[in-house]
């Protein structure tokens, strides 16, 4: 883990004041958040695109089905009595959250869409944050660098089910002793950076412990944002 320093001036105007990524030190023992869950237990398919982005298919609940195939399954966490479903995968590496100034080597952000924003509820997504660190690598095969970091999270975490499709069981970024977590107000961490995100960051973190893994973690260096300041913000948490 590398330490990071914290942004000496604001990065952004006070009009723009509840930017993410912020170091999460400096946080409040909240013993009344609400709870966690994850309903995870399902396979997602999807698109990984030209970034660093794994779109997962969605019913469409708009539109008709004159093929009558099956919707796609949809994998959901429910937090604040909404159940909300995942959408987006990415990861940064660095991670873009530390915890007094100090960083994980990955974060995987599980980007889930709230179904009652704006009318219900005032954030249009809740992001859960996962660290990951580096651990000594069991295999001695080497990994040849690849030519972008897709090509290597498409070899580990997902497999390819059709021609430009690929799936993934999304209960491998939370399989975790426990949903310890802090818990602010924010923003996308990637343009156009709308302040309209409920970032929940888990505090358990999780292992880079394969060649693959640790590939991974290579080719996601230098897609974490700069640390933001937390301003008038509070970061809670609900464990001691």
């Amino acid at each position: 883990m590398a330490n990071r320093k914290k942004p000496t001036e604001p990065a952004v105007t006070m009009s723009w004041s509840q930017q993410s990524p912020i170091d999460l030190g400096k946080s409040l023992y909240t013993p009344d958040l609400p709870a966690l869950s994850f309903n995870y237990n399902v396979t997602l398919t999807g698109v990984y695109d030209e970034g660093h982005n794994f779109i997962v298919d969605l019913p469409e609940t708009n539109k008709c089905n004159p093929s009558g195939n099956p919707p796609p399954p949809v994998a959901t966490i429910c937090y604040d009595g909404i159940k909300c479903p995942l959408v987006k995968i990415h990861f940064h590496g660095p991670s873009e959250h530390s915890i007094d100034t100090v960083d994980a080597d990955l974060e995987v952000h599980l980007v889930h869409k709230v179904p009652t924003f704006p009318e219900a509820y005032p954030s249009a997504y809740i992001v859960v944050g996962v660290f990951y660190d580096k651990v000594a690598s069991k295999s001695k095969r080497k990994v040849a660098k690849p030519k972008e970091f897709g090509v290597v999270m498409l070899r580990h975490f997902f497999n390819s089910v059709a021609t430009g499709k690929h799936c993934v069981d999304p209960s491998v970024f939370v399989a975790l002793p426990n949903y310890d977590f802090y818990r602010y107000e924010g923003s996308l961490t990637t343009p156009p950076h709308s302040e309209n995100v409920s970032w929940i960051v888990l505090k358990e973190h999780n292992k880079l412990d394969s060649a693959d893994e640790i590939a991974v973690e290579k080719d996601a260096t230098e897609s974490a944002r700069d640390l933001q300041p937390v301003n008038r913000r509070f970061i809670l948490r609900n464990f001691k």
